[in-house]
């Protein structure tokens, strides 16, 4: 189906440019990029400025990199994953992005009704955004359990009754972006 349209909608070409391997550019992506996409992330409630959820917006690279070393070294720490190959686990979250990337978390208050709902419907439309932009753009849940620890919040100035939901990392491509070769979906029945 995809192949009748060619790709030529904007949101298909959009899901098309989606990309696994990140390799950002040494290029920041600039404040009023940053600002389309909050914006776009908040085109999902019917309520807008209702408090569901807020965002922090991180672009210091040493922060970013202090982050993921705290997210390995718990990792590492972490007894529930003694079964598995901590090493490979902790290798491949380091490689999930290499260069610049900003870094975008939503926040929300999930006492609130729906705010879970609404939180994932303004990822979406994130990621959509950025990769229509051109943009690279990844969910890096390697480091939730990190972004909601109380000395991180409060370095972030994320208020105890939020919780850090979601992570993007969005950046400049290092070369040009050109859609991905996925496999089929398996499907197990269609009935």
């Amino acid at each position: 189906m995809l192949n009748e349209f060619k790709c030529g909608s904007p949101i298909l070409q959009a899901i098309m440019n989606q990309q696994s391997h990140h390799h950002f550019s040494k290029h920041a992506i600039g404040k009023s990029s940053i600002q389309i996409l909050l914006d776009a992330g908040i085109r999902t409630s019917t309520n807008v400025g209702d408090g569901l959820w807020s965002y922090v917006v991180i672009q210091e690279d040493g922060y970013i990199k202090y982050l993921r070393e705290y997210a390995s070294l718990l990792e590492g720490m972490d007894s529930s994953y003694s079964n598995l190959d901590v090493r490979s686990r902790m290798k491949a979250a380091s490689s999930i992005q290499v260069g610049s990337g900003s870094l975008i978390l939503i926040c929300a208050n999930l006492l609130l009704p729906f705010s879970l709902d609404d939180c994932w419907l303004a990822v979406e439309n994130m990621l959509l955004t950025a990769s229509a932009l051109g943009f690279l753009v990844s969910m890096d849940g390697s480091l939730l359990k990190v972004l909601n620890l109380g000395n991180i919040k409060s370095d972030l100035n994320v208020p105890d009754e939020l919780m850090v939901l979601a992570a993007i990392v969005v950046g400049e491509p290092e070369k040009s972006l050109r859609p991905s070769n996925a496999d089929s979906p398996k499907v197990w029945k269609w009935a």
